[in-house]
């Protein structure tokens, strides 16, 4: 067994676990030079299905881009290229397509991977991307976060028959890792009590430490504009909600959900959904004004994705027509994406909430 999870300890939190798991350097998940996502691959996103959730975008951010022509696009977490290529495309159709796409990829296998596809398509920009592994200082424009709260590691607590709390740990056993318990730390403990979460009897608990200083790096870096972040999640008070006793830790594999979270680290994607009270908290404590939160299928029917979908009817052969009929409904299904994604959006330097279109005024 690969010891690049304990690393010689013999003991180590969830936390770290999922960290490792998702991103050693030289194991990790996410790290292995290989894009995740998509049909054939481990898991799907919104911008993996087809074109229309980056047409949607485009509408809705054409005005922005209308209003501060220098600003650019920063996409973390860029996966194939996809999502920059077709947005590029319809921003393009707008006459609205910014000079500069910042793709924020360290691994430089994938970058290379979303070059090549950028640059193959019919209306190839790829000239307005650059590559970098953190958000250039003094940003100014709009970043883009599709899933990528929900990789963010987590740590797990539970509690007994009585409440009581203690921390879930990592082990190695007899036929690979094991879950183990210990005290709480610290500072999990006064994260759990600030946030004042609800305590239910033999209920599991993730708690993230991560999004804070994540938001916080994000707007120092920024100059000015504004963050859309799309991920799976709830309130705080559906998110803990009673009947969600085992939480939301789930892993992936050749889109099958896998029981075993602690099964072969680092080929198996681990995702946890994201308590955007928390998001929102953290955006306003790192200097943000938040804009607003809606679910994604709201956001994609007020930016016409039943037009959009109507224009492609018309471009498109029956069978291909079908299929992005199909992706429009996993989309905006609420038994699908639709209700479960939503959408929370946060800017730096100045008001444009009547600038993006699909947000609650």
């Amino acid at each position: 067994m690969d010891d690049f999870v304990l690393q010689g300890q013999s003991q180590i939190s969830f936390r770290d676990f999922m960290q490792r798991a998702l991103y050693h350097p030289r194991s990790g998940y996410y790290q292995s030079g290989s894009v995740r996502q998509g049909a054939k691959k481990d898991y799907i996103t919104a911008p993996s299905i087809s074109p229309l959730f980056a047409r949607c975008l485009a509408h809705s951010l054409a005005p922005i881009f209308k209003k501060n022509p220098t600003w650019s696009i920063a996409e973390i977490g860029p996966g194939s290229g996809g999502l920059a290529a077709e947005l590029l495309a319809a921003l393009h159709q707008h006459d609205q397509c910014p000079e500069s796409y910042c793709l924020i990829e360290p691994d430089i296998n994938l970058r290379v991977q979303q070059k090549a596809l950028i640059a193959n398509q019919e209306l190839c920009l790829v000239d307005r991307c650059q590559w970098y592994g953190t958000l250039p200082n003094a940003f100014s424009g709009v970043v883009i976060a599709n899933e990528v709260l929900d990789a963010l590691p987590v740590h797990l607590l539970e509690s007994d028959q009585t409440g009581q709390l203690s921390s879930v740990q990592v082990e190695r056993g007899n036929d690979g890792y094991q879950w183990a318990s210990s005290v709480l730390c610290p500072d999990v403990y006064q994260a759990f009590c600030d946030r004042e979460i609800p305590r239910h009897h033999h209920y599991r608990y993730e708690i993230s430490l991560d999004i804070a200083p994540f938001l916080q790096s994000l707007y120092q870096r920024m100059n000015q504009g504004v963050c859309l972040f799309f991920d799976y999640g709830y309130s705080r008070s559906m998110y803990y909600h009673p009947q969600r006793h085992l939480g939301t830790l789930q892993a992936f594999r050749n889109h099958t959900l896998i029981d075993d979270v602690l099964m072969q680290p680092g080929d198996q994607d681990i995702s946890c959904h994201v308590d955007f009270t928390l998001v929102a908290e953290s955006a306003v404590a790192a200097g943000f004004d938040v804009i607003g939160l809606t679910k994604q299928m709201y956001f994609l029917y007020a930016n016409g994705i039943a037009d959009v979908l109507q224009y492609f009817q018309k471009q498109l052969s029956h069978l291909d027509f079908l299929r992005y009929r199909q992706s429009a409904h996993i989309l905006t299904s609420p038994q699908e994406m639709g209700e479960l994604i939503k959408l929370i959006a946060f800017s730096k330097g100045g008001p444009i909430q009547d600038d993006i279109i699909g947000l609650p005024s």
